[in-house]
């Protein structure tokens, strides 16, 4: 029997809707377990209650960094639960993507020590690909950082800029 995949907790703004949805179906396909808030949030549920309790269940937040999203208070609530978790519980890991239009130095401090990909010149597909590299990277048993692909310590690679990751 294959061994469950973790869960991951998407966060976008309403323009990165689209980015995500791609994502969202790419990791789902590759087995994991994917949070997607206009996927499972119904009209009546409490919307804080709802995203605290998904990234509570979540191994990997990624956030998608677009310059809407940073000017979201949404996002922001996002992102400060996601931070205090990794804090509280180290095997919780905080991805933020980079995507058009975003800088480092725009990312809010906040979100600085979390580890970043440049995903400023990829498309949704090549995306969806790296992060499913990524994560599938920090799932592998020590010793075995997914054959190569990059992991928590080493450098994106494939048409990436450096940034973090």
């Amino acid at each position: 029997m294959a061994k469950k995949k973790s869960s991951i907790f998407l966060s976008s703004s309403r323009s990165g809707r689209g980015t995500a949805a791609t994502i969202a179906a790419a990791l789902r396909a590759k087995g994991f377990d994917v949070f997607f808030d206009i996927e499972e949030i119904t009209i009546g549920m409490d919307i804080p209650q709802e995203l605290s309790r998904a990234l509570r269940r979540s191994k990997f937040m990624v956030i998608l960094v677009s310059q809407e999203y940073l000017a979201s208070n949404w996002s922001n609530f996002e992102a400060g639960v996601a931070i205090g978790e990794s804090f509280n519980h180290p095997e919780k890991h905080v991805l933020t993507v980079l995507l058009r239009g975003v800088k480092r130095s725009e990312v809010p401090s906040l979100l600085q020590p979390s580890r970043a990909l440049d995903a400023t010149e990829m498309n949704d597909d090549e995306l969806a690909d790296r992060l499913g590299e990524v994560i599938a990277a920090f799932q592998a048993p020590p010793g075995r950082s997914g054959a190569g692909k990059a992991g928590p310590s080493a450098k994106v690679k494939d048409g990436a800029k450096k940034v973090g990751f």
